[in-house]
């Protein structure tokens, strides 16, 4: 990133699958068999000596989703992205909830559709292989990538118009069920899929109303597209970097925490 070593305050890794965000240990994923026990932040803190913070990498966005939020967030708030793969993360109470192992609310696991196609994580019809966008490119087929298929979409070819109706309603679907079991104030979506969000947006806030009878959280203003879009990425690493380093020196950047990380406990932090 061409930083000179003196401007150097933080380093923020995300990672996907096994990440120990305690010791900054990384266990590798599916797709990284080989990856196990690295010392991830212990190697980068060695040599750059600052403040390194590795986490999964939907923790990282949903945190970035919620803290960059300009209004006052959601007590309880739910990111949901969607690319080559599907990732979910939840903040209950104004805190990130990780489950026992880090890997709570794997959504993307989500089965769909009990006969539908093979997951690499056992089961068949997960919403990640139904409706990440590796589904959309080999729906439409003909070599057609992503980008493509959006573009034929906004100039109304019918194949390309079907296809996005029916990752609305797999994401409505998705969306309805992750609602109904975590009832949170809002869902905000992020990923790849909000370059499609003009030709979306319509027909998935239709597929929700059809299925919000009994969950009033699946209006227009609690169900919506990300404003930050896919820069989260990066964001998301960044601004938890830059959290460590400013709680290091007592100041809170986020002054709608409701409670500080464990490290800093009974530390008094200074006014925003």
């Amino acid at each position: 990133a061409a930083i000179p070593d003196a401007k150097l305050k933080g380093i923020g890794v995300g990672l996907p699958a096994n990440v120990e965000p305690e010791t900054g240990i990384y266990n590798g994923a599916s797709y990284y068999p080989n990856l196990k026990g690295v010392k991830v932040r212990e190697s980068l803190a060695a040599k750059y000596h600052v403040h390194t913070i590795v986490d999964h990498d939907v923790i990282l966005m949903t945190m970035a989703e919620y803290y960059l939020n300009k209004s006052n967030p959601a007590k309880d708030f739910g990111a949901l992205f969607i690319g080559r793969s599907i990732g979910c993360r939840f903040i209950i109470n104004g805190e990130v909830y990780r489950g026992v192992s880090n890997r709570a609310s794997e959504f993307g696991h989500l089965s769909l559709q009990y006969d539908g196609p093979q997951c690499y994580c056992g089961n068949r019809g997960c919403f990640e292989r139904l409706a990440n966008t590796d589904a959309i490119e080999h729906a439409y087929d003909n070599g057609k990538t992503f980008m493509e298929i959006i573009d034929l979409a906004r100039r109304h070819d019918p194949r390309a118009e079907d296809i996005f109706r029916r990752e609305a309603e797999y994401i409505a679907m998705a969306v309805a069920n992750i609602q109904n079991l975590m009832d949170v104030d809002a869902i905000v979506i992020n990923g790849d899929i909000v370059l499609a969000r003009d030709v979306l947006d319509a027909e998935l806030h239709r597929q929700l109303q059809r299925r919000g009878f009994c969950n009033r959280n699946l209006d227009h203003d609690r169900v919506s597209f990300s404003k930050i879009g896919r820069q989260v990425g990066i964001a998301g690493p960044a601004i938890m970097a830059a959290d460590r380093y400013f709680l290091a020196n007592g100041i809170n950047i986020f002054p709608h925490r409701k409670i500080l990380p464990p490290s800093r406990a009974g530390h008094k932090t200074a006014a925003k």
